[in-house]
């Protein structure tokens, strides 16, 4: 099996799992996300670590930074459909966010955000 079918089967097999525990038992899902993000450090290292390592072998596989982006649009559009009927907890995260200096806070993510994106600029245009 290719690396790009392994990641695949990786999302594929999560989102089942996720989707059923949620129809079947919905609190328990709730158990998993409070276990898996007790220790946030540690989940946004192995995060961060396992984002490259897949944007790595994306790359490997012929995609290009082009490709990739296009399939974030398709996965934004998705996440923003379901999270916009939650506008008003949206909107209070975002300004708590904000009060606390999102920049001083999260520079490293917009350093890497602007980084792609102007690869991905200068890609489309080079």
């Amino acid at each position: 099996m290719e690396i790009i079918s392994i990641f695949a089967l990786i999302v594929a097999a999560l989102s089942i799992i996720k989707i059923t525990i949620i129809l079947i038992k919905p609190h328990a899902w709730l158990k998993v996300t409070r276990s898996i993000y007790h220790k946030p450090k540690v989940i946004v290292v192995i995060s961060f670590i396992l984002a490259a390592a897949v944007l790595y072998y994306l790359l490997m596989e012929g995609f290009t930074i082009i490709d990739i982006f296009a399939v974030m649009l398709f996965m934004m559009l998705l996440a923003v459909s379901g999270v916009a009927l939650h506008k008003k907890e949206i909107i209070e995260v975002g300004a708590k966010l904000m009060k606390k200096g999102v920049i001083k806070q999260y520079w490293f993510y917009i350093l890497i955000w602007l980084a792609l994106s102007i690869w991905t600029i200068w890609a489309i245009f080079a």
